[in-house]
């Protein structure tokens, strides 16, 4: 049996002496006993189509990424503690590194590359003890990649691996209009602190990832009073304001509960604090579901008593439209 010999980065390099030969080796794959120079370069796909290539975006600088390499069509649910894999981080220019290089060494072959990210700085990637994640959080932008039958050809200069992320949590948009025609005007956020809130799905021990294809277990029911996250505000401008909150994905029959605390003029009257609760609803081609990889936009429309919410466009994330909701003041 031939095996190819493969060094992560510069630092398993340097750490040769204290590991075994066996566990730096990936079997069944042609080896002529030479290394060559390979880099990798992330983006996220912006459409989720893999035919519009001028719509992926650079990673953020500082985000941390790690990739799992492996010889081509290996099962993972069967051999994932034999994968070699490595925590990078996203540079400038979107290209990975670590401890100063962005340079791996793989001998001649055909391989398969996985890569995860919480596309977060500052936060580890998910941990990984088989195919599965360890149970997932909210507020993470989960992403997810493979990069199938990756041939390494024998040259001594870099070879790129393209990254392409896919993103597999939920993401939630409100933009937040005056309604002009009833004499309200949005003036700004409450002073609480807690602006605007969710009560997200419960990961409970059912949220967790499959790295063979990137899929997150839906979360069967929301959290409870009390455990509300805050979601992100924008500033009050031309008396309006979008939040936003990215979310596990949630199984049908769930809704998230919104709360928003904003500030308001009616009918010239002073500014008043005003409190609406909302439960978002998922629209019926989804069968009712929030589905990874989607963004759901609602517009909300500010009334003397409640919030109208519509559906609205979609962008950047798989495209969705948002149902309609029925708050109350």
């Amino acid at each position: 049996m031939k095996t190819n010999h493969i060094l992560l980065t510069a630092a398993l390099l340097l750490c040769a002496a204290s590991c075994t030969k066996e566990a730096n080796e990936i079997p069944d794959t042609n080896d002529d006993n030479a290394l060559y120079p390979v880099t990798f370069s992330g983006g996220i796909d912006l459409v989720q189509t893999k035919a519009e290539d001028k719509n992926t975006t650079l990673m953020r600088k500082d985000v941390k990424a790690k990739v799992w390499v492996c010889a081509s069509d290996v099962d993972l649910s069967s051999s994932f503690t034999s994968l070699a894999s490595q925590e990078y981080t996203v540079g400038e220019n979107g290209d990975l590194s670590i401890g100063g290089s962005d340079t791996i060494y793989l001998a001649k072959g055909t391989y398969d590359f996985y890569a995860v990210s919480a596309d977060s700085v500052g936060t580890s990637c998910p941990t990984f003890s088989s195919n599965e994640s360890e149970v997932l959080k909210n507020g993470f932008d989960y992403l997810w990649v493979k990069v199938d039958d990756k041939a390494i050809e024998g040259k001594a200069s870099k070879q790129n691996v393209e990254l392409k992320f896919e993103r597999k949590a939920v993401n939630i948009v409100i933009n937040i209009e005056s309604g002009t025609s009833n004499g309200i005007t949005l003036t700004g956020w409450d002073s609480s602190g807690d602006s605007a809130k969710i009560l997200p799905p419960n990961p409970d021990s059912k949220c967790k990832m499959k790295l063979s294809d990137g899929s997150i277990t839906p979360a069967t029911t929301v959290l409870t009073a009390g455990n509300e996250a805050k979601m992100t505000c924008g500033e009050v401008e031309n008396n309006k304001a979008t939040v936003s909150y990215i979310m596990l994905p949630l199984g049908s029959g769930q809704n998230p509960t919104v709360t928003l605390n904003v500030k308001v003029k009616i009918g010239g009257r002073d500014e008043a604090d005003k409190q609406y609760t909302a439960t978002l609803t998922a629209p019926a081609s989804t069968s009712s579901a929030f589905t990874s990889g989607n963004q759901y936009t609602y517009t909300a429309t500010l009334k003397a008593n409640k919030i109208e919410f519509t559906g609205a466009t979609v962008a950047n994330w798989s495209e969705q439209t948002g149902g309609a909701l029925t708050p109350t003041e």
